[in-house]
């Protein structure tokens, strides 16, 4: 009879531990089966900047050429989620919904001119020593000043609005987190 106590509960340690690698390899499923749900608009954050150029000729007889252009940038900062590591562990009886996520970059750029404005049809934008200027080249040379300023602001934006979406994910799974972002 020993001997069948000692297999028994031998028996019921290996189907316990079976059973827990089970429920998290269940658990990791339906947490990725709802984090590809919500991918598209968890894995990325889009800031909208308004981009304007102006130029200015001063005309001695007729009216003073003036060009304005304004453009409309969607700039996309995240990562891509086929890069996440993301398990379901046992820590202390506990488990913990382990993410460890690339840290959010800026991603892509879509800049759309939204409207021109000239005093004379066929005025084009000149320098100060009269050379042409490439309008497409001055409006990304002043987007990349406005995205630089804020970019820092955003990723930091992006990490928490991520942060808060797999807190709330880990809730509804009566999870603990631990979220890190790579360096």
């Amino acid at each position: 009879m020993n001997k069948f106590v000692k297999h028994t509960v031998l028996t019921i340690l290996i189907f316990s531990a079976i059973g827990c690698s089970e429920s998290n390899i269940e658990l990791e499923r339906n947490l990725e089966i709802k984090i590809k749900e919500d991918g598209a608009a968890l894995a990325q954050l889009e800031a909208v900047y308004g981009v304007v150029f102006t130029n200015q000729k001063e005309n001695w007889v007729s009216s003073d050429d003036i060009y304005i252009r304004k453009d409309m940038a969607n700039v996309y900062y995240g990562y891509g989620l086929e890069e996440a590591k993301i398990s379901v562990v046992d820590e202390d009886d506990i488990k913990v919904l382990k993410v460890i996520l690339p840290a959010p970059k800026q991603i892509s750029v879509d800049r759309k001119t939204v409207s021109v404005e000239s005093t004379h049809e066929d005025y084009n934008p000149r320098g100060p020593n009269g050379e042409m200027l490439n309008v497409d080249l001055e409006m990304n040379k002043k987007l990349e000043e406005i995205s630089a300023k804020y970019s820092a602001k955003t990723i930091e934006m992006t990490k928490n609005i991520t942060k808060k979406y797999f807190e709330t994910l880990a809730f509804r799974f009566d999870l603990k987190l631990d979220i890190t972002f790579e360096k």
